[in-house]
């Protein structure tokens, strides 16, 4: 929500709110039981107030955590566990106070999407998820990201743009330019490879 957000996509923004609480499992099973909430793929809960879609989970339940990839101790460490750069930033509800990575705002402001943490439990739906904010959102893709995106794309059947994607990736990182990898789907219409 908050990358949607700082991108500029606020009237668009239709996904699901994720919502990390230093409180136990049973505590928040309790506060959102009237919502009837079922368990997601990770262990937390996932409810909808409204139209609103919501992913809940204990801090100590967070994925990384429980895998041993990044200790978890405090706020500043959920920044380690996201998979993309531009997911590393947390709303503290309480303080009304967003926090986010060292490097989080001029990657912004520069619209460079990168890896923030490489393992996770879906690679091929995280290259999917890669390409479409690429694209959607005009952003530059590093070569440590754009290395992830053809080293698990064989798993993943792409539309059209997509592939034309993926084939002036593999261009880009085949000639080991300087730089990261930008895309242009209406340049690539009139190229003949």
């Amino acid at each position: 929500m908050i990358r949607e957000f700082a991108l500029g996509n606020t009237r668009s923004f239709n996904s699901d709110i994720d919502i990390v609480s230093r409180a136990g499992r049973n505590d928040i099973f309790a506060a959102i039981k009237n919502y009837h909430p079922s368990v997601n793929k990770f262990g937390g809960y996932r409810f909808i107030v409204g139209k609103q879609l919501y992913d809940i989970w204990s801090f100590d339940d967070t994925w990384a955590f429980k895998n041993g990839l990044v200790e978890g101790s405090s706020i500043q460490d959920i920044f380690k566990t996201t998979f993309f750069n531009l997911d590393a930033a947390v709303f503290h509800l309480g303080k009304r106070q967003l926090f986010c990575s060292e490097s989080y705002i001029d990657s912004l402001q520069r619209r460079v999407l990168d890896l923030n943490l490489q393992e996770n439990p879906s690679p091929s739906g995280m290259v999917r998820r890669a390409i479409k904010l690429a694209i959607s959102n005009e952003l530059a893709v590093t070569p440590r990201l754009g290395e992830y995106i053809v080293n698990h794309i064989d798993m993943v059947k792409l539309d059209d743009v997509s592939s034309s994607y993926v084939r002036n990736l593999r261009v880009f990182l085949s000639q080991q330019q300087d730089g990261n990898f930008s895309f242009s789907p209406q340049g690539c219409l009139f190229s003949h490879e």
